[in-house]
């Protein structure tokens, strides 16, 4: 049993017990810019890597995290967003996250994350016809090509394949599923993100 007490201004506990004693509770520092994540390694328990990231720019990101575990002196853990969808249908499964990462990439921040990915996406335009609600031009703006390089999008081979290069990175400790609508769609996610028992033999 813990004993509390609190002689605040406001509120005051004079000889409470806790059942459950005080534990500490992790910090994570979520980040996509390098001050910001060479502050996560140094200071945070964990990091979490923003959304609509592609693989190279998650290596990227690591290099800054691991430039401030340097310099505390110790680990921290690290994992990365993941926006993902399966269909048997590719284009359908990037139809269920095309405006979903239009809204994460129209940001100015994510112009490194287009470069390293190869990606070809006018920020400025697609900013705009996302603030009008042109959603014809959105969905021009965000080929199939962008999506790809920005999520684990396709058939279950394909999300298969793109989460193995994610896990080839090195150095993430968990990869976060995003964007999944459903109870099924997640099913479907998972059934092609688990390694399978083939892959483990």
């Amino acid at each position: 049993m813990w004993h509390v007490d609190y002689p605040g201004e406001h509120f005051r506990l004079a000889g409470r017990q806790l059942i459950n004693a005080p534990r500490a509770i992790p910090i994570w520092l979520a980040a996509s810019g390098p001050k910001m994540l060479a502050l996560g390694g140094e200071a945070a328990d964990g990091v979490l890597i923003s959304g609509g990231t592609a693989p190279e720019f998650v290596r990227w990101s690591l290099d800054h995290v691991c430039r401030g575990e340097q310099t505390a002196g110790r680990p921290v853990r690290k994992a990365s967003l993941v926006y993902a969808s399966v269909e048997r249908d590719a284009r359908a499964a990037h139809d269920a996250l095309r405006r979903r990462l239009a809204f994460v990439l129209r940001g100015a921040h994510h112009a490194r994350n287009l470069a390293l990915a190869g990606s070809t996406l006018d920020q400025a335009a697609l900013a705009a016809a996302f603030a009008r609600e042109d959603w014809a031009a959105v969905d021009a703006l965000m080929t199939d090509d962008v999506v790809r390089r920005h999520a684990a999008s396709g058939t279950a081979a394909d999300v298969r394949d793109r989460f193995a290069q994610y896990r080839e990175i090195g150095g993430l400790d968990e990869i976060v599923i995003a964007g999944v609508a459903t109870g099924d769609a997640l099913q479907r996610v998972l059934a092609a993100a688990l390694p399978q028992p083939e892959d483990t033999a």
